[in-house]
């Protein structure tokens, strides 16, 4: 079977969860074989990874600007009568030109059996190669817009998209439980048209429970981009919180994004601005390392399709406070999760953790055995089986090559 995969990002180019999970995708599919993919991006770059022979990226352009999130398009203006209006942004354009490029570029790709678009920037690229080829079509929800909302705020040209392209696919790939009842809430979807796909952590195996140290420094950790979405500014009020019952914690605020100077500044009015320490976007290696050394890592996002970086504190033995908006907490009882926006109970979480590493290695542990049937390969082959359902008869046995280097196209 040919996949002909449409995604925005791959490390190192990457903004959040989507171009990991994108690569993690790519992993998984090139271990569980039977299946070629062509992976289409909006620009040239040099990938982190060698995938498989079985793994082809296309390069729409040298020069397409690439993004760094979403949350730039949620530009708003007020009309005559004082009402709130949505402005398209940056990245509508850049949507727009990657359907286009795609489009023009269609005659040279290899023939493929399945269009499979993530995330609401390729949808139109993908709705408009099912008109031109026949083709069914996969749509991969990762986020939506009313999870990106900033309080509330629709973009409702974002989320027609989306709409348009759930309803048009053959096919809706979910990535949690919490996404799909999103799905058909909000864009009225029917149930039976939606397949959940857990994420998975592509080192999840790099560190046994022995290798982890038995002691942790008093380290509270946020990781992820600093919008409305993750709550950044619900994570300094806890920490004030914590600081106040101990001013031996020390806190980190990993990202980046719209709020950071906010935050530095809220940080500032706090008193705290010698013991919050913001260090900026973070690569794979730099997050690892801060979840080693951290004592909790706090999730309290407004909204949380996965929760990919929950995922990894977990798998590096680090306890986490979540949101119950996080599609995590439906897989992870061992966790403390919270309502968004309850500040003080992140406080009485953390604190409960801090105080008793007996009772934080206990949930560190049960989540880990928690989430270890997660895995690339298993989702993989979870999407072997979507491909088979909707394109019968194609998939035929093959032989997974691992030893060349992923071709750039």
């Amino acid at each position: 079977m040919d996949v002909l995969m449409l995604g925005w990002e791959l490390p190192p180019r990457i903004s959040g969860g989507l171009g990991r999970a994108c690569d993690g995708l790519l992993r998984g599919l090139a271990l569980a074989g039977e299946m070629d993919i062509t992976f289409v991006v909006p620009q040239r770059f040099a990938p982190v990874y060698d995938y498989s022979s079985r793994v082809s990226i296309v390069a729409l352009s040298d020069r397409m600007r690439r993004g760094s999130g979403v949350s730039e398009l949620n530009h708003r203006w007020r009309d005559g009568r004082g009402e709130p209006r949505i402005m398209p942004g940056a990245y509508e354009h850049e949507a727009a030109t990657y359907r286009d490029a795609l489009l023009l570029r269609l005659p040279t790709l290899k023939p493929f059996d399945v269009i499979h678009a993530h995330d609401w920037l390729t949808y139109e690229a993908g709705l408009r190669l099912k008109e031109a080829t026949g083709k069914k079509l996969v749509v991969h929800v990762h986020s939506t817009e009313y999870d990106r909302a900033d309080k509330g705020m629709v973009n409702e040209y974002i989320a027609a998209i989306e709409r348009r392209g759930m309803a048009s696919a053959d096919r809706i790939i979910a990535v949690s439980q919490y996404t799909k009842d999103l799905i058909v809430d909000k864009y009225r979807q029917q149930p039976n048209r939606i397949d959940v796909v857990h994420n998975a952590d592509v080192d999840r195996t790099r560190k046994s429970s022995d290798d982890r140290p038995e002691e942790r420094r008093k380290v509270v950790a946020f990781v992820g981009r600093i919008t409305h979405q993750k709550g950044p500014a619900d994570f300094l009020k806890a920490a004030r919180g914590i600081w106040r019952a101990d001013p031996d914690v020390e806190f980190v605020m990993a990202g980046d994004g719209d709020l950071l100077p906010d935050m530095r500044r809220l940080a500032s009015s706090f008193g705290m601005a010698e013991v919050v320490s913001f260090p900026g976007f973070l690569d794979a290696v730099g997050v690892s390392r801060l979840l080693q050394n951290s004592a909790v890592l706090v999730m309290p996002s407004v909204s949380e399709p996965f929760g990919l970086v929950a995922l990894e504190a977990i798998n590096e033995g680090a306890p986490v406070v979540m949101s119950t908006r996080c599609g995590l907490a439906g897989i992870v009882r061992n966790a403390i999760k919270v309502e968004p926006g309850d500040a003080g109970a992140i406080t009485d979480g953390c604190m409960k953790l801090l105080q008793s590493p007996l009772l934080a290695r206990h949930m560190a542990d049960g989540a880990r055995r928690e989430v270890s049937g997660l895995s690339w390969l298993h989702a993989a082959k979870q999407l072997r089986e979507i491909y088979m359902d909707i394109v019968p008869g194609v998939l035929s046995g093959g032989r997974c090559l691992l030893s060349k280097r992923a071709k750039f196209i």
